[in-house]
């Protein structure tokens, strides 16, 4: 087994669908959000964009380090891993969820070798050409969604799976209300948290008291040793698009 891919087919119309560029981007970001949410009985569902690392065991230097440091040697097991974990984390929020099933900017590839073969291209605020086609497709599929309001990832660190998923949003035929949410930990690193000055008059909603997210974060147990101390209180917040 690859990978999983799950995708449903529902004519649900849905309180809130958030779309997460990768497993735990939802909950590192959104956490307490989800809980309370769960409390007043909306209707969820987290879509996963890329969940695939690829079937290649040959992967840039970066993405072999950040494997091993979460405790792996193979793609193919830290792929599995990751899905599981996610799925286990998705269950206890007792949300729905799908998995998209793109492949991890970290891992893809072109016809010339590898799509972002330094980390530093990985942030660098620049989405490949040959990832164009990846953002129209994902574009289509966000477009089918049924949902009073979207939560789309604001960009914040640069990452390009990010920048993808929010491109492909903006460029969606879909009609439905749309939210940024920033994104932690990058919200938190560098100076990105001027992002919340920049953004001061567009704020929906924001939480400080983040406990019952450290809780959600343990499952991601690969992950954890990654954030620093991810019991650090990543405050929460949505604007305006």
């Amino acid at each position: 087994m690859n990978y999983i891919m799950v995708t449903r087919k529902d004519k649900r119309i849905w309180d809130i669908v958030i779309l997460s560029p990768h497993m735990d981007d939802a909950v590192l970001s959104l956490g307490q959000h989800l809980v309370n949410w769960q409390k007043e009985n909306k209707k969820i569902k987290i879509i996963t964009v890329m969940t695939s690392f690829g079937n290649d065991e040959k992967i840039p230097l970066y993405s072999k380090k950040y494997i091993s440091s979460s405790g792996f040697k193979l793609v193919k097991d830290f792929g599995e891993a990751r899905i599981w974990e996610d799925i286990g984390v998705m269950e206890n929020l007792k949300v729905k969820y799908e998995h998209w099933g793109f492949v991890d900017a970290g891992f893809r590839r072109n016809d010339r070798g590898f799509t972002y073969p330094t980390r530093r291209g990985l942030f660098n605020r620049k989405i490949s050409k040959g990832d164009y086609k990846m953002v129209a497709e994902i574009s289509k599929k966000i477009a089918k969604l049924k949902s009073k309001i979207i939560l789309i990832p604001a960009g914040v660190g640069g990452h390009v799976d990010h920048l993808i998923v929010k491109k492909a949003a903006e460029k969606s035929s879909s009609k439905t209300n749309r939210l940024s949410y920033l994104e932690s930990p990058y919200l938190w690193e560098n100076f990105n948290f001027l992002e919340i000055f920049k953004n001061i008059f567009k704020i929906k909603s924001i939480f400080a008291k983040v406990g019952s997210k450290n809780k959600l974060l343990k499952g991601y147990r690969s992950q954890c040793g990654l954030w620093g101390d991810y019991k650090f209180p990543y405050v929460e917040i949505i604007v305006k698009c």
